[in-house]
C-alpha cells in the first residue's frame, strides 16, 4: 500500500520531548505517510508494557508543533499511548506503529522491559504490525542513519501479515550499517530472525536466533553472522555453510553459576549445545569466539576457550576463531586480528602455553591495544 494511504503512529519511552523522535516524526512524514505522534510526557524507560495512566480523572495531555508535525505528550506510557491511539482516541486508529528513537540499544533480555520495544509488542498483540528502532548510545551523535533505515523498515513491514514485529539497532554515525535487526512472530514462539530487506537494501544484519525456522529464514535472508544457537538442526549448518554465515555460540552463558540453576531444562540445552557446536566443527561453519558476559562476570570471558577446546576444538582454533575470524566478521581484518606491520598493535601475554592449556588465556600478564601498554608484570 502507497505510504500516503498510511497512518503510522510515532511513539517512544524517552518522552515526546526526546531529539529521537524529533528528528524521527519529521523524517517519516516527508516520506509520505499520515504521521500521528503520540509518547509519554517525560522518560518512561524500562516500564515494558505498563499501560497505567493516572486512574480516577483524565489523562494530562501537551502538545506543540515543531518541523510541521505535532508531538502529543500523554501522562502515561508508551504501551498506553499504543493503545488509545487503536482504540480511536486521537482520530483515525494507525495502520502502522513506530517506535523510537530509543537512546541505547534494545538486544537480549532486554527487549522484555523496554517500552520502546513493548510498545511495538503491544501494537502486535492489537492486530497492528510495528517497528522498534534504537540507536547504539545513550548521547547519539547521529540521527538521521536510524530515522532513514525506520523509513525503509515501515515498507518492509507494510506487506507482512498484522502483527508484524520488526526490533532494529542502528550505530551513531553517518550512513552506517544496521547492528542488529530482530524479526519477532506474534508470540515470539519462532525465535528471532532477520529480514532479507536489510540486505537488498544495502545494509548488513545479524541475528541473535536459537534454532527453528526463524534462524533459518534468517540465514537464507542473507545475515553476516547468528549468535546463541543451540537449536540448530543440520538443515541450517548446512545453509550456514553454503552462505557463509558466521556463527557465534557463546556456549558459557548457559553453564549454571549456581545449583539452582542446575535444572533439567538447562542441561538439556547444554547437551543440545555441545551436539550442535560438533556437528558446525564438522561441517566447516565459521565459528567466532563470544560470550554475552554482562550475564556473568565481567573479565571471565576466558571460560569460553575452555568450553569451545572441550567440545573438540583445537586450541589454535579457539584462539583463531576470537582474532583473525572475528575480524574477518567485522570486515576489518586489514586492521586487527593478526600481529603485523601495519595493523592496530594490539598484544597479550599470558602465563604459559595456551597451545598445551587453553586456561592459560585466563592469566593475562601483559596487556597492549593499539600500542599503548595498559597492563605489564613490570
Amino acid at each position: 500500500m502507497p505510504a500516503e494511504q498510511l497512518r503510522v503512529l510515532i511513539t517512544n519511552d524517552d518522552g515526546y520531548l526526546a531529539p529521537g523522535i524529533r528528528a524521527l516524526a519529521p523524517a517519516i512524514a516527508e516520506l509520505g505517510y499520515d504521521v500521528l505522534v503520540v509518547a509519554p510526557l517525560l522518560d518512561e524507560s524500562g516500564v515494558g508494557s505498563a499501560r497505567a495512566g493516572m486512574v480516577g480523572r483524565p489523562i494530562r495531555t501537551e502538545s506543540d508543533v515543531e518541523n510541521g508535525v505535532t508531538f502529543t505528550g500523554i501522562e502515561g506510557t508508551p504501551a498506553l499511548a499504543v493503545t488509545l491511539a487503536n482504540v480511536g482516541a486521537f482520530g483515525q486508529a494507525p495502520d502502522l506503529v513506530l517506535s523510537g528513537i530509543n537512546r541505547g540499544h534494545n538486544i537480549g533480555v532486554p527487549i522484555f522491559h523496554s517500552g520502546t520495544v513493548a510498545a511495538a509488542l503491544t501494537a502486535a498483540g492489537q492486530g497492528t504490525s510495528a517497528v522498534a528502532v534504537s540507536i547504539d548510545s545513550e548521547d547519539p551523535g547521529h540521527w538521521s542513519t536510524a530515522a532513514t533505515i525506520a523509513g525503509e523498515a515501515l515498507g518492509w513491514i507494510a506487506d507482512e501479515p498484522a502483527g508484524t514485529v520488526l526490533t532494529i539497532n542502528v550505530r551513531s554515525c553517518e550512513g552506517c550499517e544496521i547492528t542488529l535487526i530482530s524479526y519477532l512472530d506474534g508470540d515470539m514462539g519462532a525465535g528471532w530472525a532477520s529480514d532479507s530487506h536489510a540486505v537488498q537494501n544495502g545494509v548488513t544484519p545479524k541475528t541473535f536466533a536459537y534454532g527453528g525456522e526463524g534462524a533459518k529464514n534468517a540465514i537464507r535472508g542473507g545475515v553476516r553472522s547468528l549468535e546463541h544457537g543451540m537449536m540448530l538442526d543440520d538443515e541450517a549448518l548446512k545453509l550456514m555453510v553454503e552462505q557463509g554465515t558466521y556463527w557465534c555460540p557463546t556456549l558459557s552463558v548457559y553453564f549454571p553459576e549456581t545449583e539452582e540453576d542446575n535444572t533439567e531444562v538447562r542441561r538439556r540445552i547444554l547437551a543440545s549445545h555441545k551436539n550442535v557446536f560438533q556437528k558446525a566443527m564438522k561441517l566447516g561453519v565459521k565459528i567466532v569466539f563470544g560470550t554475552d558476559v554482562g550475564a556473568f562476570e565481567h573479565g571471565t570471558s576466558a571460560r569460553e576457550f575452555v568450553r569451545m577446546v572441550e567440545y573438540g576444538m583445537k586450541p589454535i582454533d579457539a584462539i583463531r576463531s576470537a582474532t583473525v575470524r572475528a575480524a574477518e566478521l567485522l570486515r576489518l581484518e586489514r586492521e586487527i586480528g593478526t600481529i603485523e606491520a601495519g595493523k592496530f598493535a594490539d598484544v597479550i601475554a599470558v602465563e604459559g602455553n595456551p597451545l598445551d592449556d587453553i586456561r592459560t588465556l585466563s592469566r593475562v600478564q601483559f596487556v597492549m591495544k593499539a600500542g599503548q601498554v595498559y597492563k605489564s608484570p613490570r
